[in-house]
């Protein structure tokens, strides 16, 4: 296989694992969200647990990703992270969110 075509799937594999590991963490985070009955220091524990997992294919992307879709990661990253600490401090399905 020439080097190009086993570097693009490299690369292709990586970004389905940074996609496939951020939507788990969101499905984690909706699930959260609308179990009313999980106290805040297991809620905090589960939401950064769920996130966790982000941040070693988040750095690879860094140092991996074309600038422009590295821009585009780190935008999904951190507003994803935003959503793991209003999980975190308890924020439930239908609260509203000051913006």
């Amino acid at each position: 296989m020439p080097w190009t075509t086993l570097a693009s799937a490299v690369v292709g594999t990586l970004y389905g694992e940074y996609l496939a590991c951020l939507s788990q963490a969101r499905n984690n985070f909706r699930s959260l969200a609308r179990d009313q009955t999980v106290d805040l220091v297991e809620r905090d524990r589960s939401a950064r647990d769920s996130f966790a997992p982000c941040y070693g294919v988040h750095y690879q992307m860094s140092i991996t990703a074309a600038s422009n879709v590295f821009v585009a990661s780190e935008n999904a990253f951190r507003r994803l992270r935003d959503v793991r600490n209003l999980a975190a401090v308890g924020t439930l399905a239908g609260d509203e969110v000051a913006r």
